[in-house]
């Protein structure tokens, strides 16, 4: 996973050789997951986690650009239902590859686009114990991302956007048959270089 991460680092700070623009990014976000099951039913409440990151920017035409991203995003869910109480948090590396659209003579812009995440690490805290949950997820996750951001001219932008998982993250080495979906909304501010 070292070399995998080593090579993602690499790979795109040299491609900040080519980009038009790039900056950096940070906020919060507000996490749950979906469970579908036929053994059992949790209802999980939304936690908030970190979301912190750079991206390059390529300008495809005079209101297209795409918009390659690298963050660490902080993710989860709390559980109070019948009994069970606890907070499963996750933490990823993210990187976001978005097509981004501006509204021509505003600091107006839409983007969406795929997001593949490398699962860092998963904590499972439950009266008052904190254990290593990283076998319950798959070590990747695979989303989609869809936004709105508003630009002024200095550079500074303020963006929210909302995440959603294409698959389960849950890990089926645990005999576990429940599928769990990651979503998310952040709220962003950053500043392009």
């Amino acid at each position: 996973m070292k070399k995998l991460l080593l090579f993602v680092a690499a790979s795109f700070l040299s491609a900040g050789i080519f980009a038009q623009s790039f900056g950096v990014r940070a906020g919060v976000n507000i996490s749950n997951v979906t469970v579908k099951t036929q053994g059992f039913s949790i209802k999980p409440n939304a936690v908030a986690g970190i979301n912190a990151g750079i991206f390059l920017n390529f300008h495809l035409a005079p209101a297209v650009s795409l918009q390659p991203e690298l963050a660490y995003s902080g993710m989860g869910y709390k559980v109070n239902n019948s009994g069970i109480t606890g907070t499963e948090t996750t933490s990823y590396l993210t990187l976001p590859l978005l097509l981004k659209v501006k509204v021509p003579t505003t600091g107006l812009g839409i983007y969406a686009g795929p997001q593949a995440g490398l699962l860092l690490s998963a904590k499972d805290k439950s009266q008052g114990q904190t254990e290593d949950a990283k076998d319950n997820y798959k070590s990747t996750d695979f989303a989609g991302v869809a936004g709105l951001e508003y630009s002024f001219k200095l550079g500074l932008f303020f963006s929210a956007r909302y995440q959603f998982s294409l698959a389960n993250v849950a890990s089926t080495n645990q005999g576990q048959d429940a599928a769990v979906k990651n979503n998310c909304v952040s709220i962003l501010v950053g500043i392009k270089l």
